[in-house]
């Protein structure tokens, strides 16, 4: 690649990047109109693309109360690398998202959510660990006033179990 290309993949990169980390930076088109992010989950494993999976329920005066909804969200990091290398001097507009939005019932919602209020867990560890390969899973509470982010590399420790296992549930059921 040339020096202006890798520059502009890394700026592109970084977006996306963002994009990802942060839901409510995706372009408002792919965002669900009348809807309020509550919940982000994700994976990052070394090799293949990082898996995001955003829960929405509907806003108050949305009438009638449709189903929340989850969306999962793939960047397709190789065909934007691709569009770069035949296009080097073009300037992308957006990242290329692959999101599949699905309606799920309020019960499996509402569940999710109470059973996530109940794990408790120290947020603070003192953990000798290290890797290169592996998997970065993660949840995030989106609400406005309230909210929190927490992630561990592959296996969770025994402290955060609770939260690695209704992770693998909640991933399971929605995947």
């Amino acid at each position: 690649m040339t020096d202006s290309r890798d520059k502009n993949w890394r700026v592109f990169q970084t977006a996306a990047q963002q994009m990802l980390d942060n839901p409510r930076l995706l372009p408002s088109h792919l965002q669900i109109g009348q809807f309020n992010q509550t919940l982000h989950l994700w994976i990052s494993p070394t090799f293949t693309p990082e898996k995001h999976w955003v829960f929405s329920e509907p806003q108050h005066q949305v009438n009638p109360r449709p189903k929340p909804r989850v969306q999962q969200i793939i960047w397709q990091q190789s065909a934007d690398f691709q569009r770069l290398r035949e296009f080097p001097d073009d300037v992308f507009s957006e990242p290329t998202f692959d999101i599949k939005t699905t309606e799920i019932e309020w019960d499996f919602y509402l569940k999710i959510r109470e059973q996530l209020s109940k794990i408790h867990i120290p947020p603070f560890l003192d953990v000798d660990s290290s890797g290169r390969d592996g998997e970065q899973f993660g949840v995030e509470t989106l609400d406005l006033f309230y909210n929190a982010r927490i992630s561990w590399w592959s296996d969770a420790p025994d402290e955060w179990k609770p939260l690695a296992d209704w992770y693998e549930k909640v991933i399971q059921t929605v995947g």
